[in-house]
């Protein structure tokens, strides 16, 4: 299957003729849905088995992530990152002016897995929104850096 993605001009950068691109014809699956992919024809795993595997890995990288430790494999790594201006060094973190997220990012075997990737460019439809200024609710700036 090719990837479809359309260029839009990007209207953050101060270049005029900068454009970004978008794919358009992602699908999402859930959990369920790869079950099925796994459990298919010819497999021996179990649907319900795979399912409680998946969510008990899934969950436990979440909860090791609230006591600090992170997670790699050869698919992805997750960490933390933290974001948010310290007013110097002996500021320290707080939650209205900081968040702390996990930040994923693919390993390996996932950066491979799209070097085959079949890509179509198709023409951009301009029936969709075109934001002509974004306003920054936070700091009250124009087309500036955003606030958290």
């Amino acid at each position: 299957m090719k990837i479809n993605y359309v260029l839009h001009p990007n209207l953050i950068t101060p270049e005029p003729d900068v454009c970004r691109a978008i794919v358009v014809n992602k699908t999402t699956f859930i959990i369920d849905d790869l079950v099925k992919q796994i459990t298919g024809e010819g497999s021996i795993l179990k649907e319900t088995e795979c399912t409680a595997v998946i969510n008990a890995i899934l969950k436990r990288i979440g909860l090791n992530l609230a006591e600090g430790i992170c997670f790699q494999s050869e698919y992805f790594s997750v960490g933390m990152e933290m974001s948010g201006v310290f007013t110097s060094d002996k500021d320290k973190f707080d939650a209205s002016r900081h968040l702390l997220y996990p930040n994923l990012i693919p390993g390996k075997a996932w950066k491979e897995s799209l070097n085959n990737v079949k890509l179509e460019k198709l023409t951009a439809e301009e029936n969709k929104p075109k934001p002509e200024t974004i306003v920054d609710l936070k700091s009250k700036t124009s087309d500036q850096t955003l606030s958290p």
